[in-house]
């Protein structure tokens, strides 16, 4: 009924339930899933590459970053900038979109600009490595824009040679969008429209006019295909609002039997 095992009496029973244990410990160790490794920052993802392009949008698509060592990403982040050089990552000029997926759309660009792209996992560590930079374009606009809105002029009090000109916001979002405008001032002395400069400036100042001069404005859009029709001109304008004392009174004379003629220095 006994026997002798490694030098020690066992009794066969017991050794056999020892085995069972065994058995049973062994096989629910096999069955638990291994441990699972650290999260870990994404890295950079790859094969940003263009798929269509329009005069203000761009599509594209990438390859997410390895899945080894494993980063839990869900998400990215696309940054796009119309600034001249590709830097390795985005710039405080830059603009951002997040998607749960490997492709997005540009909307709203100008047309003609070339523009660099980055593009970056995020997971609950925070976002990963930018991939390499891309550089796109935007298609060139089919027309020039259409007449933009009149200027508005601003008297500046106590001024009388300086005039404050708000402008109309650029009309973009269309393949004939305004990427400028340009300022043109005709004054009663010469009757002739100034040369005009173009500007993406809210707002500008005239300086240097002639307090007994009339004047109008107009303005002309531009985008790569080229110049507008003139705006519609302001009325006359006058600078300044600041009255002066005549040096003598003025000096009136009877013209007909209805009209006077009014003169002072």
């Amino acid at each position: 009924l006994w026997r002798t095992v490694t030098g020690s009496k066992q009794h066969p029973a017991r050794c056999s339930e020892a085995k069972e244990r065994n058995r049973v410990r062994c096989c629910a160790e096999m069955a638990m899933p291994p441990p699972s490794p650290p999260l870990v920052v994404p890295g950079a993802p790859y094969g940003l590459s263009l798929t269509e392009a329009s005069c203000t949008a761009l599509s594209v698509r990438w390859t997410g970053p390895p899945v080894w060592p494993p980063s839990g990403s869900t998400n990215f982040t696309l940054a796009w900038s119309s600034e001249g050089t590709a830097a390795a990552t985005p710039s405080g000029q830059a603009r951002y979109l997040s998607t749960g997926k490997d492709h997005a759309e540009l909307h709203d660009l100008v047309p003609g600009t070339t523009y660099t792209l980055w593009v970056a996992a995020r997971n609950a560590l925070g976002l990963g490595q930018w991939s390499d930079p891309l550089r796109l374009a935007t298609r060139p606009p089919t027309r020039s824009p259409e007449p933009p809105d009149a200027p508005v002029a601003v008297v500046i009090p106590n001024s009388c040679t300086s005039l404050r000109v708000r402008l109309p916001a650029l009309r973009t979002g269309s393949c004939a969008g305004d990427t400028a405008l340009a300022l043109q001032v005709m004054s009663s002395m010469d009757s002739v429209w100034t040369t005009p400069q173009q500007t993406t400036a809210a707002e500008t100042v005239l300086e240097g006019l002639d307090a007994a001069a009339i004047y109008r404005l107009r303005l002309l859009a531009y985008n790569l295909a080229g110049a507008s029709l003139p705006s519609s001109p302001t009325g006359p304008l006058l600078v300044g609002t600041t009255p002066q004392r005549l040096q003598a009174a003025p000096i009136v004379e009877a013209t007909s039997s209805t009209t006077v003629r009014v003169s002072w220095a």
